[in-house]
């Protein structure tokens, strides 16, 4: 699935087609749409007039080649974002080009968050668990999305919190700032759940065992662990995972960081959602990010991750990298999709998986399909709202 813009006014788009009912017959395109395209099939709103989303080859070759459609970069995406007045309160409107002077991070220009905001979602009914080094509200001006009565220390059974180390309040605060601290995160509105299981970067699998155990039969939807374990979980980690798959929730975690091939875990276990990281070029280009996103087997897709927005541990904004950010970045995309839905129509995470080849686009270069550099390619939050707004996608 690719993104394009359409460059000029194409009216009756149409192969072999001699009428409107026919499904050969597209509709019409409009300067500034933005489609998504595989090779066959649109992704979405069908333009005006259409009445099939079948999308015929030679009409997008023939569409490229009178310079109709064009991928859409991110140069694109920034002129868009800046002319909408919808974010006015993100950007300096006495200097919108400067990036250094926004309250939003870059990804959420590149994958489009804005407009899952002004469809009115931003998380709220959805309920992320953060399993990681705890928080510091003050960061993030004690945000009342953090729920400190359900939050937990599985390592001393308190409901002390408190970051050591500023990892687990950079996850927080990239999910849920809601511009108190002078920066915007991806999901607002979300209910957030502290777990500590660490006070430092070395995790230990009983830990992270423990908190499993104890989100399980707790109201939890989506699991966030941007964190690592080298070796394959022994059997009461796999058994946390497991059942937490069981309950309905959500696990998305990191893929590692460590500049080499590797199948770290919880990442690499059965149904577990493996994250990795992109990042933009000097010239504003997608690519993959080896600095800060291993290759892995099980990786399934990724999200921006490299010098995003964030509150750091001096109270002033920061760049928060590798997977640890884009794992944070997804578990919040989810989140405002699932929060644009009524709960009982939320696909599952194995309906999630398996939608992601429809949804995911290819790096420029990539070959189509899955590769260990990026799994199936950077996820599309449009392309998914659309999908899971359809009536025929239902739990499994």
């Amino acid at each position: 699935m690719k993104e394009y813009i359409v460059t000029k006014d194409i009216l009756n788009i149409r192969s072999s087609a001699s009428d409107e009912s026919d499904d050969n017959f597209i509709g019409q395109l409009t300067v500034g749409e933005t489609l998504y395209l595989t090779d066959d099939e649109i992704i979405g709103v069908i333009p005006k007039g259409g009445v099939t989303n079948v999308w015929k080859s030679d009409n997008l070759n023939r569409l490229v080649s009178q310079d109709g459609i064009r991928l859409k970069n991110f140069a694109d995406k920034m002129n868009e974002f800046i002319q909408d007045p919808f974010n006015s309160s993100f950007i300096d409107t006495s200097d919108p080009t400067n990036q250094s002077k926004w309250k939003v991070n870059w990804g959420i220009v590149d994958l489009e968050i804005w407009k899952i905001w002004k469809l009115g979602y931003q998380g709220k009914g959805v309920t992320v668990a953060v399993i990681d080094t705890g928080v510091n509200p003050q960061q993030i001006k004690n945000d009342a999305s953090i729920n400190s009565t359900l939050s937990y220390n599985v390592l001393d059974g308190t409901n002390n919190v408190n970051d050591d180390i500023s990892h687990g309040t950079n996850v927080a605060g990239l999910i849920i700032s809601n511009g108190a601290n002078g920066i915007y995160g991806i999901a607002p509105q979300v209910n957030l759940i502290m777990i500590k299981a660490n006070t430092g970067y070395i995790y230990f699998p009983d830990d992270i065992a423990a908190a499993l155990e104890h989100l399980v039969n707790m109201t939890v939807d989506i699991i966030s662990l941007s964190l690592e374990i080298p070796q394959a979980p022994d059997n009461r980690l796999a058994l946390a995972i497991n059942n937490c798959l069981l309950a309905g929730k959500i696990i998305v975690s990191a893929c590692g960081d460590e500049q080499t091939h590797q199948n770290i875990y919880p990442a690499s276990s059965p149904g577990v959602i493996s994250i990795g990281a992109y990042q933009l070029d000097e010239s504003n280009n997608r690519i993959y990010y080896p600095e800060g996103s291993s290759t892995s087997d099980y990786i399934k897709a990724v999200f921006p991750g490299k010098s995003l927005l964030d509150i750091g541990s001096s109270f002033e904004p920061n760049a928060f990298s590798k997977t640890s950010a884009s794992t944070a970045f997804a578990c919040g995309t989810i989140a405002l999709l699932l929060s644009g839905i009524e709960k009982t129509n939320w696909p599952s995470q194995q309906k999630i998986i398996e939608l992601l080849p429809n949804v995911c686009e290819p790096i420029v270069g990539s070959p189509t399909g899955w590769n260990s550099n990026e799994g199936f390619g950077v996820f599309d939050p449009l392309a998914m709202n659309s999908i899971i707004n359809q009536t025929n996608v239902t739990n499994i």
